[in-house]
């Protein structure tokens, strides 16, 4: 059998140790990642391997020569331009007679091969996906399949709220040459992107198996020197690349240890190396060829490259070093530190954990390293949440911080590109403006500062000057469950004023950890001006939007999470002629109530800190759910037959089915705000003209209110009767505690049970889950009519697990988000957090005791499977 071996890859989350090789060439316990891969195909029987090459191909090519080293016949084939995974397969088609193996030259595995290809030829299949399960599927393709193997759906690269399960495309096919026929040779082509969703839609069988075995993506340098302890430790069938030296100690040839060393496994010693007089060198931990430890230093748990040398009374701590660093004497290099090439550490200098410094830096003598050379730290998960970028100030949130935000958000932009400033007032998000200003600067942009202003108006001032981008610097804007003292977020806005989409988040992310971004000349340095007058702007755009309340007599209560907006309500409810009572945050609903009913209040409301959401009291003095205020507001916004809606898929399908009924299109979207933001200008870009949009109207804060009113009057409604007229039944939501390393394992589980999870004991069973009732007018059975998050089952009809499916989007929506459950009695539908180790369980009744009954059986469920992991 022939295999297919893509090793073009440029592996830029590990630089910088692969700014000088191909990442298929980064060495795992002294042999090229890729050597292990083509060995292993060898030991199953593969006699040829087309390798393609793109990033540095002389590297591998003199290296590998003909493949006898790895007993394999070698033909290598250079991408001038990358061409996709499957592009790139698709260029050695002429090559390809029959059933293949298609490899990425980059992932370690020892995965049984010949049980894949039997298992592929069993099924008769066109393309068969080696799968594997992993604790953080983020970075790569989440599948799901049936009882008999047919993949029945799959997402690449999903957010937290699309992972179903924790089984993931390993990047090991087997393939029949016809399915490169699906496809022209010379266009960018993925296999999970393109290839696999077009076999799908075809109908063409389609199947996903897992061999077991080890396997790990080395993708980031954690997952590298995790590799090297894995491979130590035996978690591995790779060999290690020497001979016993004693217990748990490997050395290669021409080793020489010399006295009174303490060495400790597992530990493997490179050829040609030297360890001097009372060096310790404790395992996990690799020395590559030719590596000389002075005397008395001590190595822990860290891989260093061939040809370093390590002074006298060094240490190296947790830390990857590549090839010919130079650790002078008394120098000490602590946890996640990388040192690329050529890499040379003064005497008593000291690198911080995390720093990574490119190849050829010098550090001077006693210097206290504490950020990176040349361009900054990795970035990882969690450093964009949904408010952002969001941390503590001074730990999370720094100067440097700041400024690398400002540089790559900046470099994202077009050269000499537009960006609005906007902070609250408070010292953190001042100080942190002047270092994200100097990066985007630095970066090019010409940066308009608005001053002090919420978020909400920021967002306006974006549009109002057509700019092509806006920051935001403030506090989180979370919902009252969540701690934000001491907080603070950095919001990137695109040109409409929303939140960037994931796709440039992803992108951001990327860069950051790759930190390879542009950086202006100096002749194209952004300047920076003051923008006057945004707010009192803002204040008459509200302002213009609710003239016809003028002399209506109308009444309303508010509260405000922000100074700004706190000092100017008074004055645009005066020039609006509504009567304003204010009143102060978090709102009670008891006192709040009476104070509605006895001033005769048309309403009452509370803006969050950032003034875009409001949480909403009618004239009865009833505090509104959620979905009550999403469906009052988006119901005001609805002004023509069709008008489209959009509906977040953590809402009851009775949101949407009472839109529809009134003559709205429900436009079904994932539950983040970024993606329902781009979802509603999507569709407001192309529904025409309206008195107040829905993202007016749901993140509008005081505009929304305004339009709310507006509708009012114009339907001789209260909002009262609005709630009345609309009752959603019973939603109940529960967070339930989930490690990160077991959500998707968790997910997978749910997805494969065949059915409810036990059904005995009514209600209860959140331990120490936290659970938020959301009682919403009432009556009314949530079934029938539109969905919000229906569609079609996935795999369009396979059977996924029996009573649990993983949820669509619906038309239009597109990739699947979440668990979704149908019984006689409701819907429950299960979403992993994106920013907190929890899953999210919402389930929807007729009546308060059966939705909590479903929500108490999935919240158990979950509490039973994180428990038995742990237990394990």
């Amino acid at each position: 059998m022939k295999a297919v071996v893509m090793a073009g890859g440029w592996g830029t989350r590990l630089r910088p140790l692969t700014c000088n090789i191909p990442k298929p060439m980064v060495p795992v316990g002294n042999r090229p990642i890729l050597e292990h891969v083509l060995s292993h195909l060898s030991r199953h029987g593969v006699e040829e391997a087309l390798v393609t090459l793109h990033h540095l191909p002389q590297v591998v090519r003199d290296y590998f020569g003909d493949g006898s080293r790895v007993g394999l016949r070698l033909r290598y084939f250079v991408e001038d331009v990358p061409l996709g995974t499957a592009g790139s397969v698709k260029s050695v088609e002429p090559e390809l007679d029959g059933t293949f193996l298609v490899v990425s030259g980059d992932i370690l595995t020892d995965m049984d091969v010949t049980a894949l290809v039997d298992f592929h030829r069993a099924r008769g299949a066109a393309a068969t996906v080696g799968l594997t399960a992993v604790d953080t599927p983020l970075e790569y393709g989440v599948v799901v399949c049936s009882e008999d193997g047919r993949i029945a759906r799959f997402v690449e690269k999903p957010s937290w709220s699309e992972v179903f399960s924790d089984q993931v495309n390993a990047g090991i096919y087997v393939l029949e040459p016809e399915v490169l026929g699906l496809f022209e040779a010379g266009r960018v082509f993925d296999f999970s992107q393109n290839l696999f969703p077009m076999l799908l839609e075809a109908g063409k069988p389609l199947f996903g198996y897992a061999p077991g075995g080890y396997w790990c993506d080395v993708g980031n340098h954690s997952q590298y020197l995790q590799a090297h302890i894995d491979m130590l430790e035996g978690r591995t069938r790779f060999e290690v690349a020497g001979s016993e030296y004693r217990e748990r100690v490997w050395v290669g040839p021409g080793v020489d240890i010399a006295p009174g060393v303490e060495l400790t496994g597992p530990l493997l010693v490179g050829e040609d190396s030297y360890v001097g007089t009372g060096a310790r060198v404790e395992g996990p931990a690799v020395l590559g060829r030719g590596v000389v430890i002075g005397g008395q230093a001590s190595v822990k748990r860290s891989v260093v490259g061939d040809h370093c040398r390590v002074g006298r009374l060094a240490e190296i701590r947790g830390a990857v070093l590549g090839r010919g660093v130079r650790v002078q004497n008394r120098a000490s290099v602590f946890d996640g530190a990388v040192l690329a090439d050529e890499v040379d550490i003064g005497e008593e200098t000291v690198v911080k954990p995390g720093v990574k410094v490119w190849p050829g830096r010098r550090v001077a003598p006693e210097t206290v390293l504490g950020d990176s050379l040349v361009w900054g730290q990795a970035w990882g998960y969690g450093v964009f949440s949904e408010a952002g970028v969001k941390g503590t100030v001074n730990v999370d949130l720094c100067a440097e911080t700041a400024a690398r935000v400002g540089s790559v958000f900046g470099a994202a932009q077009a050269a000499g590109a537009r960006v609005v400033v906007g902070v609250d007032p408070a010292p953190a998000p001042r100080l942190l403006r002047e270092a994200l200003v100097s990066g985007l600067g630095l970066a090019g942009c010409s940066v308009w500062n608005v001053g002090e202003l919420p978020a909400v108006a920021v967002r306006y001032a974006v549009r109002a000057l057509g700019a092509e981008a806006g920051v935001h610097i403030g506090r989180p804007g979370a919902g009252s469950d969540e701690e934000t003292d001491g907080q603070v977020a950095i919001r990137l806005l695109d040109p409409a004023g929303n939140d960037i989409p994931r796709a440039a988040v992803r992108r951001l992310e990327k860069d950051l950890g790759g930190e390879d971004f542009r950086r202006a000349p100096p002749d194209r340095l952004g300047a920076t001006r003051f923008v006057p007058g945004i707010g009192e702007a803002y204040l008459a755009h509200v302002e213009e939007r609710g003239r016809m309340l003028a002399r209506r007599g109308l009444v309303v209560a508010g509260a405000y999470g922000h100074p700004w907006l706190e000092e100017n309500a008074r004055g645009l409810w005066r020039g609006l002629d509504v009567g304003h009572i204010p009143l102060s945050a978090p709102l009670r609903a008891e006192p709040v109530g009476e104070l509605v009913r006895r001033e005769g209040a048309a309403l009452a409301f509370a803006a969050n800190e950032t003034g875009e959401v409001v949480t909403l009291v009618d004239n009865k003095g009833r505090l509104l759910s959620k979905a009550q205020a999403w469906l009052v507001l988006s119901e005001a916004a609805l002004v023509r037959e069709g008008t489209p809606l959009v509906v977040p898929s953590d809402l009851p399908r009775a949101v949407a089915e009472r839109l529809a009924a009134l003559g709205g299109r429900p436009v079904p979207c994932r539950a983040t705000r970024a993606e329902t933001m781009a979802r509603m200008s999507e569709v407001e870009r192309d529904s025409g003209p309206a008195l107040f949009h829905q993202s007016e109207m749901v993140y509008g804060g005081l505009l929304g209110v305004v339009g709310l009113l507006d509708y009012l009057v114009d339907i001789d409604s209260t909002l009262a009767e609005l709630v009345d007229a609309s009752p959603l039944g019973e939603w109940v939501h529960v967070r339930v505690p989930c490690p990160w390393e077991l959500k998707g394992r968790v997910m997978r589980l749910l997805l494969e049970a065949p059915g409810p999870p036990n059904a005995g004991a009514r209600g209860g069973g959140a331990g120490r889950a936290r659970r938020e009732r959301a009682r919403a007018g009432g009556g009314a059975r949530a079934g029938g009519g539109a969905r919000a998050g229906g569609g079609a089952r996935a795999g369009g009809g396979a059977r996924v697990g029996g009573g649990a499916r993983a949820a669509d989007t619906g038309a239009g929506g597109g990739a699947a988000e979440g668990l979704q459950a149908e019984t006689p009695d409701g819907r429950v539908l299960v979403l992993p957090d994106p920013e907190r180790p929890a899953v999210h369980v919402y389930s929807e009744a007729p009546t308060m005791e059966l939705a909590e009954e479903l929500a108490g059986l999935y919240t158990r469920r979950v509490q039973e499977l994180v428990r038995s992991r742990r237990e394990t």
